[in-house]
């Protein structure tokens, strides 16, 4: 005792002293066992050194604990411990809190040398970016050692940084006993043990006590015992000196530090060696709890000090959270929180946003007890509960407001913003138009230059190898597309179709032609008019003709678009026609020609044997045709026209009635009917207002005077508003969904004109011309309209012979010398009628309208030319060659001949009859129905249909040039076709169309439920009537 109290020294520390020697005298014993002999020959010598070693380190760690622990807790039997670790994991873990120990004592030296901000001491946050292990310059010398801390983060790491290389075989690292990959068999416990649960001791068992080893000593153990142990011991009181039991490897007398045995030597002796500090035990081994009493931290007791020694490195960031907690403790009225230090450190060090209440709570040790607390009304319990409350609802009431203000704000900014986006893409689009449209208007000047050129050199062109672009394009105005007045597959299918006749121009052998179709045309369709070439023998058609069409998804079918801008949105087709026509005269035929087509012929850089679709579009309307005719002195029923409001409507028709009772019917047109789809007509005697007007004017004197003429017109306008929707007709009613209503929004929408409907009609002749680009006018053909209802034109027969063919024919030429002078050129057709005066009996030409475009007659005519191979003359007469005549009528052959002429100089009776004969049989006549109906046909081959025609002598015969011919304006299977029967008289080619129709009656037929669909029997009826007629 006398040397413990000189030294100054406590037991405890004596006791750490004895601890020590014991672990150096078992590493003496070992390694003088080892330098005996590299095999020691007795095993167990070495186990009986670590059992003697483990004995006394147990008898020493009892005696320690009795002397700090003054009262034990009652013993409770458990189950066995584990067996003890080996030495040498005890060893490893020993060497790595050592290591762990060192590092966070050199950090905290290099923070203490670093200048000091007041009031904040902190890191700065980790790197984001891992700078190069290996530069660049130095990627050529030898590789760099690995540290132990390279190889605790693991393989891949290694790998990654390049201290190991890629191509490198880390097979061993990752198998084998030290591998990472290891393969153990499960160990399967008894049922019997499987439910038991463990013992949970209520103190450190003294065996697991770790003491503190930082005292220095000398040898091999000074290198392992480098890590204090975590464990912090408390000592309550001054502790005896502890006595060594007997049998011990150390013999205890007086002298608590006398030690007995043959290898023990004092290793309390060098000098500079110290014991610790309490602090610095505290710093280690305590748990960093401190108290936050009324939203206060308690910073003067030792465990908040030795908390702030030991965290100093990062007491900025820790520093933040614990104001957090002060503020959560005060707004809540919480009297005192425990707070663990260490899971705070932890969590400040780990991110710099604030914690949640939850993660707040999680730090505190007392936090079961204290989240009571934390309910929402026991923020307003303390002495300033009232001023709390009302800032809290002034809070509430101010947050609700910012928000609905935020809601405004928030939807006004989209509004602008919106309506900013919305300004800048008007803005863009109309930069982009004004920039199209000057592109537009560049690319329309250079055409008209080409065209004036085309037309300066047509005389030339014509009579050289040419190249035809045919566009069966039929376009229709925005009206007709949108208001449902044209049906797709029934009108603009045909009208695209039956222009295959334009084929016929190949018989010219200086002509090519290029055909677009809507639609790929059959190869059955195909092979028809390929035959029909032939018969002529017109060479070389693989090479002069060309089928082509737009791409399918250009076509855009549903929209009811024409063909011109199918082809317009199809830049294949447009190659092609672009590569067929390079390096060649070529131009465009186009049909109905409209804006599209103006922009293909620009884009295809090709000129375009038509009037502009500006020019077009005004000459051909009903009103526009009107002004023509006027203007060429021609003679058109009484109307009125350029009509564009239902008011205007009634003003006019009262006036034109009141100064024209004669009339009984009076029409009225749409500027862009075709077909008759635009057309309806009335009958003024169905108005009682009429009546009486009429009745009027026969008995009274007093019509012509100005005030009851102006009664008479107010009184039948005021009529014909309230009843001219229940007495007007319109030709096809089922296009027109609202009836009148509808057709008066379309007179609004594209306008309309009236005319007088003449009493009696003698006949309605058409006539064809071209207009040549030099200004040169041809007649092509003349025909005579048939009609199957009214105002439903459904074929023709050629020539005409309703009128003089001088006078129609010079009337035609008047109105095509006004349209050439207009910018009209190409084809043209005009439409008559012969009205009968019923006085003088005489009959008088009215043209009553104007067609710009190839007509159904004009085609059927090209077929009848084609086959017929004839001849047109000035009186609208067609004849065929005298000597195909004589072969066709059988007469005398040539040895009869010759001995006629021998035997008489003189022509005899017979002679003159025979001539007359011949003469008479080289008139050539035709009548033609231009679409026929039958959907049954779709039922039949199209092998199977001609070999029954053929049976039935429906066919056309080229010896007499007579017979029956068929114009195919879509495949059999679509259920149409065109009829043409040829002869030598306008009677019996009516005679023959009716037997035609008869055999497409009796053999292909018309089913029950496809009767609305075909007019086949209407077509029966009308034929059968203008037979009998002129029978």
């Amino acid at each position: 005792m006398s040397h413990a109290v000189g030294t100054g020294k406590s037991a405890s520390e004596y006791h750490i002293q004895d601890v020590a020697k014991i672990l150096t005298e078992v590493q003496h014993e070992l390694a003088r066992l080892k330098q005996g002999s590299s095999t020691p020959k007795d095993p167990s010598a070495v186990m009986n050194i670590i059992e003697r070693a483990q004995a006394d380190l147990q008898r020493k760690t009892a005696v320690l604990f009795r002397s700090t622990v003054p009262t034990l807790p009652a013993i409770i039997e458990a189950p066995p411990p584990r067996p003890p670790r080996p030495v040498a994991d005890l060893v490893r873990q020993l060497v790595d809190e050592r290591q762990q120990d060192e590092r966070a004592r050199t950090l905290a030296a290099l923070a203490a040398q670093r200048p000091r901000i007041p009031g904040r001491i902190a890191l700065g946050p980790p790197r984001r970016t891992v700078p190069a292990v290996i530069p660049r310059h130095h990627r050529g010398g030898a590789p760099p050692p690995i540290r132990p801390t390279d190889a605790r983060r693991g393989l891949l790491h290694l790998m990654t940084t390049g201290l190991i290389p890629r191509h490198a075989d880390v097979t061993a690292a990752l198998v084998g006993d030290v591998g990472g990959l290891q393969q153990r068999p499960a160990v399967l416990h008894d049922h019997g043990q499987q439910f038991v649960h463990g013992f949970v001791a209520t103190c450190q068992p003294p065996a697991n006590l770790v003491l503190d080893l930082g005292t220095p000593v000398r040898g091999a153990v000074a290198d392992v015992l480098k890590a204090p142990p975590r464990l912090s011991p408390v000592t309550i009181g001054e502790p005896s000196p502890p006595q060594q039991p007997p049998g011990s490897l150390f013999a205890v007398d007086d002298d608590p530090v006398s030690v007995s045995g043959e290898f023990v030597h004092d290793v309390r002796e060098g000098p500079g060696e110290r014991a610790r500090e309490f602090d610095e035990l505290l710093d280690t081994y305590s748990l960093h709890q401190f108290m936050i009493r009324h939203g206060s931290t308690l910073s003067s007791t030792p465990e908040f000090t030795s908390f702030h020694r030991r965290y100093q490195a990062v007491w900025g960031q820790i520093l933040q959270v614990v104001k957090q907690l002060e503020q959560l403790m005060t707004e809540f009225h919480v009297p005192l929180a425990v707070v663990n230090g260490t899971p705070l450190a932890e969590r400040a060090t780990a991110d710099d946003r604030p914690l949640a209440v939850d993660e707040l709570l999680a730090l505190l040790v007392n936090g079961d007890a204290v989240a009571p607390k934390f309910r929402k009304w026991t923020r307003f319990k303390g002495q300033d509960a009232s001023d709390e409350a009302a800032c809290a609802i002034q809070s509430v009431w101010r947050m609700c407001r910012q928000k609905r203000l935020y809601k405004v704000l928030l939807r006004r900014h989209r509004s602008a913003r919106t309506i900013a986006i919305a300004y800048r893409l008007y803005l863009k689009r109309m930069d982009t138009r004004s920039v199209v449209a000057r592109k537009w208007e560049d690319d329309l000047r250079q055409w008209r230059a080409r065209q004036a050129v085309f037309i300066k050199r047509w005389p030339r062109i014509k009579e050289r190898r040419r190249i035809v672009v045919h566009i069966a394009s039929a376009w229709r105005t925005r009206s007709q597309r949108q208001v449902g007045r044209i049906e797709l597959k029934d009108d603009v299918t045909h009208c695209h179709e039956a222009q295959l006749s334009r084929l016929f121009e190949l018989a010219d052998p200086n002509v090519e032609v290029v055909y677009v179709s809507a639609y790929p045309i059959s190869d059955e369709i195909q092979r028809y008019y390929v035959q029909l070439l032939q018969l002529r023998g017109v060479p070389s058609l693989q090479t002069r003709l060309k089928f082509l069409c737009p791409e399918p998804q250009a076509m855009l079918v549903d929209l009811k678009v024409p063909l011109a801008t199918s082809l317009y949105y199809s830049p294949k087709c447009l190659s092609r026609i672009r590569q067929l026509t390079q390096g060649h005269s070529s131009y465009i035929v186009p049909n109905l020609v409209g804006p599209d087509d103006l922009k293909v012929a620009v884009f295809l850089k090709l000129p375009i044997l038509a009037a502009e679709p500006s020019i077009a579009r005004n000459i051909s309307s009903a009103s526009g045709s009107k002004r023509v005719f006027t203007e060429a002195l021609v003679g058109s029923p009484i109307g009125a026209h350029d009509i564009h409001a239902e008011s205007d409507l009634y003003t006019q028709l009262s006036e034109l009635i009141i100064g024209n009772l004669g009339v009984q019917r009076w029409i009225i047109k749409l500027n862009d009917e075709s077909g008759g789809r635009g057309i309806s007509f009335f009958e003024p005697a169905k108005l009682k207002v009429f009546s009486e007007i009429v009745q009027e004017h026969q008995t009274s004197n007093k019509f012509s005077d100005p005030d009851a003429l102006t009664f008479n017109q107010e009184r039948l306008q005021s009529a014909l508003s309230q009843r001219l929707q229940f007495i007007v007709r319109l030709v096809h009613p089922e296009l027109y969904e609202h009836g009148w209503r509808s057709f008066v929004e379309c007179i609004e929408l594209v306008g309309a004109c009236i005319e007088a409907c003449p009493q009696s009609v003698a006949g309605s002749p058409s006539v064809n011309l071209f207009i040549e680009p030099d200004g040169n006018i041809t007649v092509l053909s003349t025909h005579d309209q048939l009609f199957s209802r009214p105002y439903v034109h459904v074929g023709s027969v050629f020539p005409q012979s309703s009128c003089n063919p001088a006078t129609l024919r010079q009337t035609a030429l008047q109105v095509a010398a006004v349209c050439s002078a207009r910018g009209v050129l190409g084809f043209v057709g005009i439409d008559f009628i012969v009205a009968v005066n019923d006085s003088t009996k005489q009959h008088v030409l009215l043209a009553v309208d104007l067609n710009l475009h190839v007509t159904t007659t004009q085609l059927t005519f090209w077929l009848f030319d084609y086959l017929a191979a004839g001849k047109l003359s000035e009186a609208g007469d067609y004849s065929i060659p005298a000597a195909s005549a004589a072969d066709a009528s059988g007469g005398m052959n040539s040895r009869s001949s010759s001995n006629a002429s021998l035997m008489s100089r003189q022509p005899s009776l017979a002679d003159l009859s025979k001539q007359l004969q011949n003469r008479l049989s080289t008139a050539r006549c035709y009548a033609a129905l231009d679409n026929v109906v039958i959907p049954s046909l779709s039922g039949l081959h199209y092998q199977a249909f001609f070999s029954l025609c053929r049976l039935e002598g429906i066919s056309f015969d080229m010896a007499t040039r007579s017979g029956s011919a068929f114009q195919l304006a879509d495949s059999i299977t679509a259920g149409t076709l065109c009829v043409v029967c040829t002869a030598d008289s306008q009677l019996a080619a009516l005679n023959a169309l009716g037997v035609a129709l008869h055999f497409l009656k009796a053999k292909v037929g018309i089913r029950d439920d496809e009767a609305g669909k075909s007019n086949l029997n209407d077509l029966i009826v009308t034929i059968k009537a203008i037979t009998n007629g002129r029978a």
